[in-house]
């Protein structure tokens, strides 16, 4: 019976060291604007995935009115990223922040899976400074990104 509250001791305060988000060293601070077919896009989520040969977890963010923020505490470290754009209708878990965040708009297309589930865009995030992102999506998933005459 020892040797098994010892176990439970011992596992339990390596998952508290290796869990706890907020025991891991800042990364850094990411903002930057999106827009969906020229426009900014209402609501939805940035993520970025690290590359490989780059550490750390998956960081993402909420847009709000075209704009999101990551901030230091939860940023990514220094290396390259591939970013994912997803909206508001594409977010498959919901989130807390995300029921707070306005609707999209009628009539808003989801973005491109291009630009998401087999988005090639990448970023690199610099250690010297915070970064400034400018991402340009599009709803249609083939590379000619002008819009339709109305």
């Amino acid at each position: 019976m020892r040797w098994f509250s010892l176990l439970v001791i011992l596992l339990g305060g390596t998952v508290a060291v290796c869990g706890c988000r907020s025991a891991r060293e800042p990364g850094q601070e990411v903002r930057g604007t999106v827009t969906l077919d020229g426009k900014p896009l209402s609501s939805g989520s940035v993520v970025l995935v690290p590359a490989q040969g780059t550490r750390g977890p998956k960081c993402y963010a909420l847009v709000q009115q075209g704009r999101f923020h990551i901030p230091a505490s939860r940023g990514p470290f220094p290396g390259t990223y591939r970013v994912e754009v997803y909206s508001a209708v594409q977010l498959r878990v919901p989130l807390p922040e995300v029921e707070q965040a306005q609707p999209d708009p009628p009539g808003e297309p989801p973005v491109a899976p291009r630009f998401n589930t087999q988005s090639q865009l990448t970023v690199t995030i610099s250690p010297e400074e915070p970064a400034e992102l400018t991402l340009a999506v599009s709803s249609r998933d083939s590379e000619d990104t002008s819009l339709p005459p109305r």
